[in-house]
């Protein structure tokens, strides 16, 4: 097995839930019999069959009409294009958050009303969408997200949060601000972040609990399966910590997500593929659950990342180790 190595700097290739529910089952439902009685009387029949026609005829008219202008443009107008109906969908959506739900956590978009996940405000929506609005160059929408990470965002309070989520949507969002804005205040409300978010590592072997506390730091294991926390989200906090570390010179961040990586890899997993739980007092697998859906995909997917980011060559062995024991399993079930 290859040894965990810190690369050199110059090794590094690059600079680089909450539920939203859609309401489906709050639309009301036709009674069938009354379709059945409508489709039983000929006359009504013919008419649900021309209106239908219709309907189409309508659709294929303006579809058609919706293309022309976009006939006689450049592939570079074209592109364009396109590019600013997306962003005219994205601010539609923008300022409906920020005229009726905006700070909140969590917005409904239907009622127009917000909440936010624990007593103050964690920037769900605002820090998720900080690189966007740079790379959509939104600069009104922008100026007004990052004053308000500036003078309202903090982690500050004493709340639970999921130790994964919190990871790759808050401290990844504010590194990615950071990266494309080369800004200090992201990188220096990511820094106040992870120092809270490292507690969620203090377990006997590294292997990070599923939650921790802002405020004390302190890591708090998962309430079901047996205390066991997620094998993905366990390996996938890897990117965010080794670059803060890149940026800080901070090795504390570094340190602690390898930890986690070798753990796992001294388990010795057969053809690469591992069970979806791992236990932070023992550092070995729970179970033998093995899937490559919820709980397991990111680990597979972040072994390639981890090796794209730093050049470390144990990632690059061990994605082409589950690599050839995914299509060996394969094989197995078709044959």
């Amino acid at each position: 097995m290859a040894s965990f190595l810190k690369p050199k700097s110059n090794s590094w290739k690059s600079k680089k839930e909450p539920e939203l529910p859609l309401y489906y089952k709050d639309k009301l439902q036709p009674d069938a019999n009354v379709i059945q009685n409508v489709l039983r009387t000929p006359r009504k029949k013919k008419m649900l069959i021309k209106l239908f026609v219709a309907s189409m005829a309508i659709y294929l008219v303006l579809w058609f009409y919706s293309l022309l202008p976009e006939k006689n443009m450049t592939d570079a107008e074209l592109w364009n294009n396109r590019k600013l109906k997306v962003k005219e969908v994205f601010l539609e959506s923008w300022h409906d958050y920020s005229n009726h739900g905006w700070g909140k956590d969590v917005y409904k978009p239907r009622s127009q009303t917000g909440k936010n996940m624990g007593p103050s405000p964690l920037g769900w929506i605002i820090v998720d969408s900080l690189d966007t609005l740079m790379l959509m160059d939104c600069k009104d929408e922008l100026d007004e997200a990052k004053s308000w990470v500036k003078y309202e965002l903090s982690y500050d309070f004493d709340y639970q949060v999921n130790t994964f989520e919190t990871t790759i949507r808050m401290l990844g969002g504010l590194l990615s601000a950071h990266y494309l804005s080369e800004d200090d205040l992201y990188l220096e409300k990511a820094t106040g972040l992870a120092k809270s978010l490292l507690g969620a590592f203090e377990s006997k072997t590294g292997i990070p609990y599923s939650s921790v506390n802002l405020k004390t730091g302190k890591g708090v294991r998962s309430h079901t399966d047996g205390g066991a926390s997620s094998t993905a989200e366990a390996a996938t906090l890897q990117l965010e910590f080794k670059y803060l570390a890149k940026l800080t010179g901070e090795t504390m961040y570094w340190d602690a997500v390898e930890r986690v990586m070798k753990v796992l890899d001294d388990n010795h997993p057969k053809g690469g593929l591992v069970p979806i739980f791992v236990n932070p007092a023992t550092g070995h697998y729970q179970g033998n659950l093995i899937r490559l859906g919820s709980r397991g995909d990111s680990y597979y997917e972040y072994l390639l990342k981890q090796y794209l980011q730093t050049g470390e060559s144990i990632y690059l062995e061990m994605y082409l180790e589950t690599f050839d024991g995914i299509k060996k399993r394969s094989n197995l079930s078709r044959s």
